[in-house]
């Protein structure tokens, strides 16, 4: 254990301490990750008379070779790129104890005598390729100076409020050579110096194969002479790029004939980002809007575009006057049928919206016509009117319905849940009807809960359970297989799956007595029930 004094962290990775109390040598090893050391070991002491068996050394700032060294060899220490101070430490009676902070660079360096005991290693070696060795090999006794090359540059401070250093750093971190350079006054017509550019800043370029970014570059920034505020800034990149109006401000546009109106004087654009080739070509008098790929928010002759986000080939491309759009997806909103936009999230390839409100998500989904509005889409190739919302891939909501599942349909106001799901028009043309289940059919004026219930031939009936039909109007089948097979029935069970008895027997033939009163010997009428196929009369009584 090394004595409580040394504490691992006070010193760098790779040190070698002198501790004077017990006249002792340590190596700080290990590497905290701010290249400070996190142990602390004994390399000899006098008192021990040689009992060193091996030397190993071990650092994350340094790379170590041919160790350990259990009697005699050479231990390879090589400096990592590190920054440096100029400076030779060390002599055949001193040691040098350095601090290195966690960019390499020393912080402090003093110097303590050597004394070493006997010990069972004969000879130790220090080598090199960046550092400058002397002393080694040590036989006996003796001190190894390791000290970085000169690097040829004057010690000094570089840089001043009037100059700017100019520096040469090699492979390991190390100045090779230091000058300065004036730093220039400006174009301040104040008179003062520093950077106060006082112009147009306009990036414009004419790319060509030679040279992408163009044959004219003008990079000036145009600032208010009373407020030194930045009032117009424009980027400006691509061949057939114009820009010769200080009537449009804070755009950026990146592609061959972006944007092409900047040079006119009437139909200023203001803080647009148009990337790609012929990304918003055609746009004026339109601001905060946010075009990338090719094409994008190109559509002719458009003005008054405000606050878009296009992102795709041609995405948005066909709209006139779009406002608050947020379009994702190659050909999105790219139709010819759907050319008005207003707040609308289009997500997809080729998928479009209608007139307003609408979330449109998935490939090739839309509105069904432009002047829908207040719509939710979500799924590939569906389709969904006005105040309706279609969920699943291949799913048809018209206007005022819902429809959930792969392949579903609702019609009239209708619910369709599931896959396969149907609401279908009756002659009625009602606004209802509800389709719950894989494959359940049902119009606009029925409703059937259960995979496969079908009720769609039939007008307000209602058809529960698995497989359970109506097919005449004002009907009722409850129960798996249940069939209404006559209007105003009400059908409860199947001959294949028969209600009543826990072993499936269907209606029971007896049953016990119990305290009731006997029912009057005359019913006041009668209810025609259907169970498990077989027709029945219920009696009923007056309350």
């Amino acid at each position: 254990m090394p004595p409580g004094g040394l504490q691992a962290v006070l010193f760098p990775s790779g040190a070698i301490v002198y501790f004077e109390p017990d006249n002792s040598l340590y190596y700080a090893g290990g590497n905290d990750g701010n290249s400070r050391a996190t142990f602390v070991m004994l390399i000899n002491n006098s008192s021990f008379g040689g009992t060193v068996t091996s030397v190993n050394v071990a650092s994350k700032a340094l790379t170590i070779t041919n160790v350990p060294i259990t009697r005699s060899g050479t231990i390879g220490i090589e400096l990592k790129p590190s920054g440096v101070l100029q400076g030779t430490y060390g002599s055949n009676s001193q040691i040098p104890i350095i601090a290195v902070d966690t960019f390499g660079r020393l912080t402090n360096v003093t110097l303590a005598p050597i004394s070493i005991g006997n010990g069972t290693v004969k000879s130790i070696s220090i080598a090199s390729s960046t550092l400058t060795i002397t002393g080694s090999p040590v036989t006996i006794a003796g001190t190894i100076t390791v000290d970085l090359p000169l690097s040829n540059v004057i010690p000094g401070n570089y840089g001043s409020a009037t100059s700017i250093p100019v520096l040469t750093v090699d492979a390991y971190g190390r100045v090779t050579n230091a000058t300065t350079v004036t730093i220039g006054s400006g174009n301040n017509p104040g008179g003062g110096g520093g950077f106060n550019v006082i112009h147009d800043f306009t990036l414009v370029g004419n790319g060509t194969a030679d040279s992408p970014l163009g044959l004219s570059l003008n990079s000036q920034m145009l600032k208010d002479n009373v407020t030194n505020q930045l009032y117009n800034a424009n980027i400006i990149i691509g061949a057939d790029s114009q820009y010769a109006s200080s009537s449009s401000a804070r755009n950026i546009s990146i592609g061959t004939s972006n944007l092409v109106r900047l040079d006119s004087s009437t139909e200023a654009l203001n803080d647009n980002v148009a990337i790609g080739n012929f990304a918003m070509q055609n746009m004026a008098k339109s601001n905060k809007n946010v075009a990338i790929g090719p094409y994008s928010l190109n559509t002719a002759n458009t003005s008054n575009s405000d606050n878009n986000v296009a992102i795709g080939y041609k995405a948005l491309n066909y709209v006139v006057a779009p406002r608050s759009n947020v379009v994702i997806g190659n050909e999105a909103q790219n139709s010819a049928s759907f050319t008005l936009s207003q707040n609308n999230v289009v997500i997809g390839n080729t998928t479009s919206a209608g007139a307003s409100n609408n979330v449109i998500i998935g490939n090739n989904s839309s509105n069904k016509t432009q002047a829908d509005y207040g719509s939710v889409c979500i799924g590939d190739t569906s389709t969904v009117g006005t105040n309706a919302v279609a969920i699943g891939t291949k799913v048809s909501a018209s206007s005022d319905s819902v429809c959930m599942g792969l392949n579903s349909t609702a019609v009239g106001g209708g619910i369709a849940i599931g896959s396969g799901s149907v609401v279908s028009a009756s002659a009625s043309l009602t606004s209802g009807g509800v389709s719950v289940g894989v494959g359940a059919s049902s119009n606009d004026t029925s409703v059937s809960i259960g995979s496969f219930a079908d009720s769609h031939s039939s007008s307000y009936g209602v058809a529960i359970g698995h497989k359970a039909t109506v097919g005449y109007d004002y009907s009722i089948a409850l129960g798996t297989e249940a069939t209404a097979s006559d209007q105003y029935q009400l059908s409860i069970g199947s001959m294949s799956y028969k209600i009543g008895h826990p072993d499936g027997t269907g209606v029971e033939n007896s049953a016990s007595a119990g305290s009731a009163s006997a029912l009057p010997s005359t019913p006041s009428g009668y209810l025609r029930v259907n169970i498990n196929g077989t027709a029945y009369k219920i009696p009923l009584y007056d309350i």
